[in-house]
């Protein structure tokens, strides 16, 4: 298979999907601040900040789909809604130029009511805090 996957991030989620698509044996280029990402010969790493369009310039081109995972710099719902909506904004239109599809891994917490069993069509309206971001 030579068809590139992008993955953005390489915390528990991002890596575990970059080196699950080198070995289906997809050629995987991951993003990340630091240049870190799985060591498999499949894998290119790439030190790139995603919030920054200039910087983001080119990544994505040839690449059929991204896995955005990054993650705010801090677990506080300051940094991530400082953060993550710009780098979600900036990642969704170079893949528009690009012609890649997103795929986004979420967490769980959009959803509103974390006490109750949660399906696709439970409510997720949750609002404050990391919640609601």
């Amino acid at each position: 298979m030579d068809t590139l996957h992008i993955v953005t991030g390489a915390g528990p989620v991002g890596w575990t999907v970059a080196e699950q698509l080198a070995a289906q044996g997809h050629p995987v280029r991951i993003l990340t601040r630091s240049g870190t990402g799985p060591d498999h010969p499949l894998v290119e790493r790439r030190r790139v900040n995603v919030s920054d369009p200039r910087l983001l310039e080119g990544e994505l081109d040839g690449a059929a789909a991204v896995f955005h995972c990054i993650h705010g710099s801090a677990y506080r719902a300051k940094a991530w809604a400082a953060e993550l909506p710009k780098a979600e904004q900036t990642v969704l239109a170079a893949a528009g130029r690009a012609g890649a599809v997103v795929v986004f891994p979420e967490s769980l917490y959009a959803y509103d009511q974390p006490h109750r069993p949660m399906a696709e069509t439970s409510s997720r309206a949750a609002a404050g805090g990391k919640r609601g971001i």
